[in-house]
């Protein structure tokens, strides 16, 4: 989308807009490979996620239409209307754990205990791969690409698009726009290592992580 007032501001050209997904983020696209990659036995024994919002809704969508049976562990304070959500989609919500360290591991454990696949919304290869199909998206839609902008919490996103550009386009920049509040892929990146960083409240909640994924982080770095 061309916006004139960004233009002006900022130089920004463009703006790839993804709230127009079925539940309104880019995890549409990341649940959606990620389960298209599972093996049949897999699909059978279903998936466990963790998550406080996005990529649960995204999973409980498109496990419903794929046929995949999908468990949500959500954090004690996430609010009634998107359990609600997930469930009107079809998947089993169990609330556990304070914060998104503590529902990431309950996921964990309850996949290994019921024999399903637990797929981490932050860096699972092909949710990583499934983020990155935006890349090749702008891509196709706009011709010699200067630079992309990309807003980055645990680094999944900006690690699928750097893949999916640099392969086709080598010489375009990425650049990764964090929270002010949570720098997680700086840390990593002056650490040499994802490494935990206090979580601050931020008006970019989304992107309020404590520490940004290892798989994600290989390759964005």
């Amino acid at each position: 989308m061309h916006s004139k007032a960004y233009y002006c501001v900022y130089g920004i050209h463009m703006l790839r807009f993804t709230l127009f997904q079925r539940t309104g983020s880019f995890k549409d696209r990341a649940a959606r490979n990620a389960l298209m990659c599972l093996s049949e036995e897999e699909r059978k024994k279903g998936v466990f996620v963790g998550s406080n919002g996005n990529y649960a809704e995204a999973m409980a969508y498109h496990g419903r239409k794929l046929g995949v049976p999908v468990t949500v562990v959500m954090p004690r304070y996430i609010s009634l209307s998107i359990i609600s959500l997930c469930q009107d989609f079809g998947a089993n919500v169990v609330v556990e754990g304070k914060d998104h360290s503590e529902v990431r591991a309950a996921a964990f454990k309850l996949a290994k205990e019921k024999g399903g696949k637990y797929i981490d919304g932050h860096d699972n290869i092909d949710v990583i791969a499934g983020a990155g199909t935006i890349g090749l998206e702008i891509l196709e839609q706009v011709k010699d690409v200067d630079f992309v902008l990309v807003p980055v919490g645990a680094a999944g996103l900006i690690a699928g698009i750097s893949v999916a550009i640099k392969q086709t386009s080598p010489k375009t920049k990425i650049i990764g726009i964090e929270s002010e509040a949570t720098q997680a892929l700086s840390a990593a990146l002056k650490e040499g290592r994802p490494v935990n960083i206090k979580r601050r409240p931020s008006l970019a909640s989304s992107l309020a992580v404590s520490a940004v994924g290892h798989n994600s982080f290989q390759i964005a770095k």
